[in-house]
């Protein structure tokens, strides 16, 4: 058995190395919410496609405000489920999963989803300066960049809120029995 020190190391745990140890395919092929966020994007796109510049800024206005809200919240209840997660595993457990990366692959997402709420959150926040600065065209652009990374974060909380709840589930059948 790897003691711990050949198994995690600082140049494997950076969110580059980890994703490489995940892989694309979960994220985006084998994602529901991949296709959904695409499919609302491009829908989003077809709706505002001709609208004019005064609807366009109450998007934004609305963008800014309210969904930088809700980008923000939803990034901190996405560090709960993490702590939920590292609170019901206890050391041991832990260690049995760094065998053959499978705690990385398991916590991993956590840490990707959340830096898409971070994503939402900024490009929220700058959409609502962007009007003042930008065409209308780039505008749009940001804005549908917003609902994908948007939609995609949260299809992909609800995948994650899933996948706490069966690894919960498998950590207390891998927990020890208390004997006392």
């Amino acid at each position: 058995m790897k003691r711990r020190v050949d198994r995690v190391s600082a140049d494997n745990t950076t969110f580059i190395s980890l994703f490489k140890v995940v892989g694309l395919r979960n994220f985006v092929w084998k994602n529901y919410g991949f296709y959904l966020a695409l499919i609302t994007t491009i829908l989003f796109q077809w709706i505002i496609n001709d609208y004019d510049n005064q609807k366009i800024d109450n998007i934004a206005k609305y963008f800014g405000d309210p969904i930088a809200s809700i980008s923000a919240t939803l990034l901190g209840i996405i560090i709960a489920g993490f702590a939920i997660i590292l609170a019901v595993a206890n050391g041991k457990i832990l260690n049995l999963l760094l065998a053959e990366s499978t705690l990385q692959k398991l916590l991993y997402p956590f840490w990707f989803i959340s830096f898409f709420w971070a994503l939402s959150t900024f490009v929220a926040v700058l959409i609502a300066f962007l009007p003042n600065v930008v065409s209308y065209s780039i505008l749009k652009h940001v804005l549908c960049a917003e609902v994908f990374i948007f939609t995609y974060s949260l299809c992909g909380t609800v995948i994650l809120i899933g996948n706490t709840v069966v690894l919960t589930l498998h950590l207390a059948e891998l927990e020890p029995p208390n004997n006392s």
